[in-house]
């Protein structure tokens, strides 16, 4: 019994005199529903998880030239496919309507051997960008980069 009690007064006493880490405050416990944090905590904790000012992701690159257009089709209801390649063989993306108004970033030539030339668009609204065909795009000026470069 004796050794049972001095153990338990040896344990008392030494993790009851150790020094509280400098900053933080040992508040009586008391049972709340709420408890509130230390706001010297949560100061250091956010300090922390802030990323240094060496460390920043590049910026997306913007094309230094874009073309604004308006989708066209001789069907108003048609659904003009958005490719994710100069390609009508390329993966289908998606649709848009005749009259949306989209940004041309580059041209391309088709890459299924026909004559027609494709557009990279952007759309202002979402960001997305897709390939659409020549025949369905309505320029409103004639500068468009060209996706690669033209040959001598």
């Amino acid at each position: 019994m004796k050794s049972c009690w001095l153990i338990t007064a040896l344990l008392t006493a030494i993790t009851g005199c150790r020094q509280q880490p400098q900053g933080l405050e040992v508040s009586p416990s008391s049972p709340t529903s709420n408890p509130t944090p230390d706001a010297s905590i949560s100061i250091a904790t956010e300090r922390e998880n802030q990323p240094s000012a060496s460390i920043s992701p590049s910026p997306t690159p913007i094309p230094q030239s874009t073309t604004e257009a308006i989708l066209i089709a001789t069907d108003t209801n048609a659904q003009i496919n958005l490719r994710s390649a100069p390609s009508v063989t390329s993966k289908r993306l998606g649709y848009a309507l005749a009259d949306e108004r989209v940004q041309v970033i580059k041209q391309a030539a088709s890459t299924d051997g026909d004559r027609y030339t494709w557009y990279q668009v952007r759309f202002p609204r979402s960001g997305a960008i897709a390939w659409i065909r020549e025949d369905f795009v309505r320029l409103k000026t004639s500068q468009i980069p060209s996706a690669s470069p033209t040959p001598p």
